[in-house]
């Protein structure tokens, strides 16, 4: 059983069900939904696979939303089922390098204040060039 080409996503959804309820046993809802989702077109498979509600009603609605951004233009169904979302187009031959945009965090360096006298002044003239006045932790100073 699929959807049919001038059948809207709730229209299918309902004669599915209609004939899922004549099952006996009954279906269970978590299996019901199970055994919807792989009626699916890819279009629809695609989208809703990872998020699949368990309620059936649930999964209908996601339906009808993936239906409406087609209708508004936000989603094609003519786009290959291969697509990969976030990503570019891969070229023969070419390969992808993933880089983390976290910033390494640097030691927090504990500095002594500048002694308050005359030599203040050749005190702070000196440590402006000392490895921790660059920025740079105090295990890399010469010892």
């Amino acid at each position: 059983m699929s959807q049919k080409d001038k059948e809207t996503f709730k229209e299918y959804a309902q004669r599915w069900r209609e004939l899922a309820a004549q099952i006996t046993p009954p279906l269970e809802e978590k299996e019901m939904t199970k055994i919807f989702l792989k009626t699916l077109s890819s279009f629809y498979y695609e989208r809703m696979v990872a998020s699949a509600p368990s309620d059936f009603t649930e999964m209908v609605n996601m339906g009808m939303r993936l239906e409406e951004g087609v209708r508004e233009g936000h989603l094609s169904k003519d786009e290959s089922s291969s697509k990969r979302y976030g990503a570019f187009k891969k070229k023969d031959g070419e390969a992808h390098a993933v880089q983390s945009h976290v910033k390494p965090r640097r030691p927090s360096v504990k500095r002594k204040p500048a002694p308050q006298s005359s030599a203040s002044a050749t005190t702070s003239i000196s440590t402006a060039t000392s490895p921790t006045a660059a920025g740079l932790p105090a295990s890399w100073q010469h010892q």
